[in-house]
């Protein structure tokens, strides 16, 4: 309920600008891609961002590396904190390679952590925290702009 953004007519859905940050084709860091989401008053912000995320990008030179057969289970924030649970496929399946591991997670990490209320995000599986993905300490981490080394704008 603290991401639930309402526009005066709960009747009309409210459009939101939002930043989604996905690997680069290249291998130089992560890109960002501007989409808008809807909202009604059902609709939940740190939700919507992540599924619009998890359609993957528009640009030909962003990449989605979801695990396949990954799916989102949900995405919300508590006190700051933005729990964004997937199935389990997302564990079976993580990057061997430390690089795209934490590719892989700081796209998901800064697409909601650019969300105002969001100061660290907890990477979930089938609604268990997740200590380490793919090699990596995962543990309620804070946005890091600067991983990856190349965010630019597409």
């Amino acid at each position: 309920p603290e991401d639930a953004l309402l526009s005066g007519d709960e009747e009309l859905p409210l459009s939101v600008d939002v930043v989604l940050y996905y690997p680069r084709v290249d291998g130089a860091g992560l890109g960002v891609e501007y989409r808008t989401v809807l909202l009604t008053e059902e609709t939940v912000l740190a939700q919507a961002v992540m599924e619009a995320y998890v359609l993957g990008p528009s640009y030909e030179s962003l990449r989605l590396t979801l695990p396949e057969g990954t799916e989102l289970l949900g995405a919300a924030v508590t006190d700051g904190v933005c729990y964004v649970n997937f199935t389990q496929p997302f564990l079976d399946a993580a990057p061997q390679d430390a690089e795209e591991a934490q590719l892989l997670v700081y796209s998901i990490v800064n697409t909601v952590g650019s969300l105002e209320r969001v100061q660290s995000v907890q990477l979930q599986v089938e609604g268990e925290n997740l200590t380490e993905y793919g090699g990596m300490w995962v543990s309620a981490l804070a946005p890091d702009f600067a991983v990856g080394s190349g965010v630019t704008a597409e």
